[in-house]
């Protein structure tokens, strides 16, 4: 084998990994968040339920906010790939359209950092003052 070649079979490699311990970190996450909620889950317990220390989490995820909106944008691809691979003539523009509202709103609160959480909880101090 040549140089470039162990080279280039090392990196995917290292990808593949990367992907693979993701996965399990988003999995994890995932049936945290649905049994505890986002506010009580901790990025302590979602580190360790996936086998890693709290520190070996950063490679993946800086924080839980961004874990939590990684993990929605990923079933929102999930959905629509489902809703589209069977009927995708037919559902093309009505749900290009909602998918799109869906995702501009994900990046939205990614980028202010609030995340889908965020509006959650605001909406629920909303309710309980009223």
């Amino acid at each position: 084998m040549t140089p470039d070649r162990d080279t280039a079979g090392r990196q995917q490699r290292k990808e593949r990994e990367f992907r693979f311990r993701r996965a399990e970190i988003l999995e994890r996450a995932e049936k945290l968040f649905a049994a505890k909620g986002f506010h009580e889950t901790t990025m302590a317990e979602v580190a360790s339920s996936a086998g890693f220390s709290i520190g070996g989490r950063f490679r993946f995820f800086s924080a839980k906010g961004p874990l939590y909106s990684f993990m929605v944008m990923e079933k929102g691809c999930q959905l629509y790939g489902g809703i589209m691979g069977p009927r995708a003539e037919s559902l093309s523009g009505k749900v290009d359209d909602v998918l799109e509202l869906f995702f501009r709103g994900a990046a939205s609160a990614s980028d202010t950092g609030t995340g889908f959480h965020g509006t959650n909880k605001e909406r629920a101090l909303h309710q309980e003052a009223e």
